[in-house]
């Protein structure tokens, strides 16, 4: 996706306000860890950078993306263009990086509806926004979920919907608009293709994804 008006308003602001603020902390900074001053005004910018940035996100973009097919010319549209752009240079990036254990939150910052009690490994939500999830899912290493497809000048936005203890195996992919049951299993290495309905207790696998076996 390209920058467009809105991820560049939110972007420069974000910048500008992390560096007057940081300018502002260096002297208090240089009082307190005197030689390391340096080190921590670096730290202190880039997350304070990524604070404004995920703030503006949930103020003024979150609460505007639709699901539906759109143009992707259409003006309308340029709230969910301002987002997948800043999730790709954020987040996308940074997300097999982090901790199993801060990913359901830095994912609900971004605006993934997670149930209790979530396993995120090293998952990768292109469109966290349009993701939900029950209690008590397993999502694999490297497993990729994507809310969106593009075809020629259309984009379509579909939630992925995944029930309570259902799990998705590592290194699978899963396309916009999937609904996947109650306690059923997605086979490591799967692809499941858009708008695919799993009813619950089913282990599916293979690619494209296919029924193998009823889950008792």
């Amino acid at each position: 996706m390209k920058l467009n008006k809105i991820s560049f308003f939110i972007l420069f602001i974000s910048l500008l306000l992390s560096i007057l603020i940081t300018c502002l902390e260096s002297k208090l900074f240089k009082i307190i860890f005197k030689n390391y001053a340096f080190i921590f005004n670096i730290l202190f910018f880039v997350l304070l950078f990524y604070f404004l940035i995920i703030l503006f996100i949930n103020l003024f973009i979150i609460n505007k993306i639709n699901e539906g097919t759109f143009d992707l010319e259409d003006k309308n549209n340029n709230y969910y263009l301002s987002y997948n752009y800043m999730t790709n240079l954020i987040l996308i990036p940074i997300l097999p990086m982090m901790p199993f254990f801060f990913v359901p939150l830095v994912l609900k910052l971004f605006g993934a509806k997670l149930g209790r009690n979530n396993i995120v490994g090293a998952a990768i939500l292109y469109d966290p926004a349009l993701v939900e999830t029950g209690n008590n899912v397993v999502l694999g290493g490297f497993c990729i979920i994507k809310c969106s497809l593009i075809n020629k000048k259309k984009i379509t936005l579909k939630k992925v919907k995944i029930g309570d203890g259902a799990t998705v195996g590592a290194n699978s992919l899963l396309e916009a608009g999937i609904e996947l049951g109650e306690n059923s299993i997605i086979a490591p290495g799967a692809y499941v293709p858009p708008f695919t309905i799993i009813p619950k207790n089913e282990l599916w696998g293979g690619n494209p994804a296919k029924f193998i076996k009823r889950i008792k």
